[in-house]
């Protein structure tokens, strides 16, 4: 027969704590935090069914588990527990466990508490939580894992390199297009007014060849008419060419402004873009190898073995748990702390419901966490359930 496991630590102390674990994990998830907390408690880590390392057993449903862990805390130690500490899926059997007879506790500490509404069906809802999560464990568990998260760094650092390579020919490729762009208009702009001297210079040319003629015509009708219509040509003939002569100095001032503007814009549009792929790759990067931490972490904690009956039942529990807070009888006499990461959008609703299931219950937040974060700071976690624990009962050393 297979007892349910239990871990002990800190046995000379006669306070007693238990600490019930989050989902795919085992007891180990808080070894970290135990050596402080057993300076003061006698500390007691369960692994719940299902999530064992060998095997054996599997997870039915939250009740039973704490009925379970409630027959072994009467038989043992009298059914009375000093503080009793439920983190993430943890905390719907530690839930029960408060509310089982003949369990008295002092105060119970629920930390990141989730579950999910009842618009969420039962049976298929639990089937795809359970299917997924069986993917990710294996997939986490598989020693390949670690190795494709360097993998993905590494390919990440080649596609940022490519990238940056694609990025700075572009940026050679516009600003040579810019220069030509610039050479072209100044050519036009030459060529026309060479073309304006030309046909300038032909007109007065012309001119100048018909008016002797008409002078023979009319020489003896007037003798200042040639002398007025050379004048008026030749002074024709010079505005058109200074005026011709200013729009070109305009058009080349206005055309090497743009292209300087156009440059300047390029080049600064280039340092930003340059600038932000950076930032990101960067972040990327960051991200990665921070996942990379994760997976080895968890791998210390996690149970060698878990079948996806354990998760279905676990996800079944997660969803009908809402239910069970929303119509729980108010305990306005039990010691409840609802400890809540910052950065945790799933607790919300589970938060609400327990203030009403717990109407003394005190609501803890933890600044600038994520979801049950505040394991990777034990020291700080230990600290605040022996301050939390002194509080409600003036037991303080």
């Amino acid at each position: 027969m297979y007892i349910m496991q239990f871990k002990e630590f800190g046995k000379q102390n006669s306070e007693l704590c238990l600490l019930i674990h989050d989902n795919l994990v085992t007891w180990k998830q808080f070894q970290e935090c135990i050596p402080y907390l057993e300076q003061r408690f006698h500390v007691l880590a369960v692994t719940l069914d299902g999530f064992d390392d060998v095997g054996l057993t599997t997870y039915r449903n939250a009740r039973e588990e704490a009925m379970n862990i409630g027959d072994y805390l009467k038989i043992k130690y009298g059914g009375h527990i000093h503080v009793l500490f439920g983190e993430g899926f943890g905390c719907i059997p530690a839930f029960y466990l408060q509310r089982e007879k003949d369990i008295t506790v002092d105060l119970s500490i629920f930390d990141g508490p989730l579950c999910m509404d009842v618009k969420y069906a039962s049976t298929p809802g639990a089937w795809l939580l359970s299917k997924g999560q069986y993917q990710l464990y294996n997939r986490l568990h598989d020693e390949n894992t670690a190795g494709s998260m360097s993998e993905r760094v590494e390919k990440v650092r080649s596609v940022t390199a490519k990238a940056s390579e694609i990025l700075r020919d572009s940026y050679l490729s516009l600003k040579d297009r810019t220069v030509d762009s610039f050479a072209a208009v100044r050519h036009l702009t030459a060529d026309g007014l060479e073309t304006v001297k030309e046909k300038t210079a032909d007109s007065l040319e012309t001119l100048k060849a018909k008016t002797p003629d008409q002078l023979e015509a009319v020489i003896e009708k007037t003798v200042d008419g040639f002398g007025t219509i050379k004048s008026r040509t030749l002074e024709s003939y010079e505005n058109v060419k200074a005026r011709t002569a200013a729009n070109y100095d305009v058009v080349k001032s206005k055309t090497a402004d743009q292209y300087e503007n156009m440059k300047a814009k390029t080049a600064d549009q280039y340092e930003n873009m340059k600038a932000k792929t950076a930032d990101r790759v960067e972040a990327v990067q960051d991200w990665a190898e921070e996942q990379e931490e994760i997976v080895k972490a968890w791998r210390e904690v996690a149970p060698a073995k878990v079948t996806e009956e354990s998760l279905r039942f676990l996800a079944k529990d997660a969803i009908n748990f809402y239910k069970d807070l929303e119509s729980a009888q108010p305990d306005a006499d039990a010691n409840v702390s609802v400890w809540f990461a910052e950065k945790d959008f799933y607790s919300r609703k589970a938060i609400n419901a327990l203030r009403t299931a717990y109407p003394k219950a005190y609501i803890t937040r933890f600044s600038g966490l994520k979801r049950g974060e505040i394991i990777t700071y034990p020291d700080k976690m230990a600290a605040k359930i022996i301050d939390q624990y002194d509080e409600v009962t003036g037991n303080g050393q």
